[in-house]
């Protein structure tokens, strides 16, 4: 995982060949250390679809276009058939993750969302 708003550099991506990555992305942070923190389960699917840089050719945006919206149907599927097999319990531990915060409702007078 790189962090930022921007596409890895060529020399990112070299460093993690290096290290023995696979896959490298932007996409998994920072909703995963936001859902630990806040003792939320939290699952995640990714698509690639691009070659780092630098690692074959530069990459045109109506590529990962064209990629994106040829995926769609079979991601949105993916999607309902996963939410259709969750189980809707407090058993799953992911709430004793939670960090000590200040935002609390009972420390802010609100309700929770």
């Amino acid at each position: 995982m790189t962090d930022g708003r921007h596409f890895e550099s060529a020399a990112e991506v070299n460093l993690f060949r290096q290290w023995g990555a696979d896959v490298v992305g932007q996409t998994l942070c920072p909703e995963v250390y936001l859902a630990r923190e806040m003792g939320a389960c939290y699952a995640g699917i990714y698509l690639v679809v691009n070659y780092g840089e630098g690692v074959v050719k530069p990459w045109e945006h109506r590529e990962l276009e064209e990629i994106f919206f040829a995926a769609a149907p079979a991601f949105g599927r993916i999607v309902l058939k996963a939410l259709g097999r969750v189980t809707l319990d407090d058993d799953c531990g992911c709430a004793d993750l939670r960090k000590p915060t200040l935002l609390r409702p009972e420390n802010t007078g609100k309700r929770p969302l």
